[in-house]
């Protein structure tokens, strides 16, 4: 399993890096660039709440969350 630590490495590692800009000029991309200039909007304004040590605090209840929804579907064959 990938912790924190090899995470960040690996998002740090600029040969895993594989953005490609966009073209500026290009009307075909126009609502991706919308899409991406959003999501780091968004993501700026999050980022000093998702830190190490607030995402830990959250464990508890992420999992108790990831344990009730896995024994609604324990039965089922499929989910979403």
């Amino acid at each position: 399993m990938i912790g924190y630590e090899e995470a960040i490495t690996i998002l740090k590692d600029t040969r895993f890096k594989n953005r490609i800009p966009l073209p500026q000029t290009s009307k075909k991309y126009e609502q991706l660039k919308n899409i991406q200039n959003d999501h780091k909007r968004l993501r700026f304004l999050v980022s000093n709440v998702f830190t190490p040590r607030m995402v830990e605090h959250l464990r508890p209840y992420i999992q108790e969350t990831v344990n009730d929804l896995l024994q609604q579907v324990q039965s089922k064959k499929s989910m979403d």
